[in-house]
């Protein structure tokens, strides 16, 4: 038996551990990114540009922090296009 298999679960295929390794990245890994780059995104646009658009920054975020997904979901569709259209000066 090589190294490898002695470390694998005994209980589960090896197709199964990777498949599940690929759900937990899909389901876990990949919002938390997209959460952390929401923050980093909103936390790095100047506070003129938020006072511009009539958008709250500090609320924002904190919607970001208490809703997770959904405040970060309101944020990419709602808040940053009004953002963007504002610092290109429309």
């Amino acid at each position: 038996m090589h190294a490898l298999a002695s470390e694998l679960n005994p209980l589960l295929p090896h197709g199964v551990e990777v498949a599940l390794l690929v759900v937990v990245a899909v389901l876990v890994i990949l919002p938390l990114a997209l959460w952390v780059l929401s923050l980093v995104d909103a936390a790095g646009r100047p506070s003129a540009l938020w006072a511009a658009t009539g958008q709250a920054k500090g609320m924002s975020i904190a919607l970001m922090l208490v809703l997770g997904l959904i405040g970060v979901a309101f944020y990419w569709f709602v808040t940053r296009p009004r953002l963007v259209l504002a610092a290109r000066g429309r």
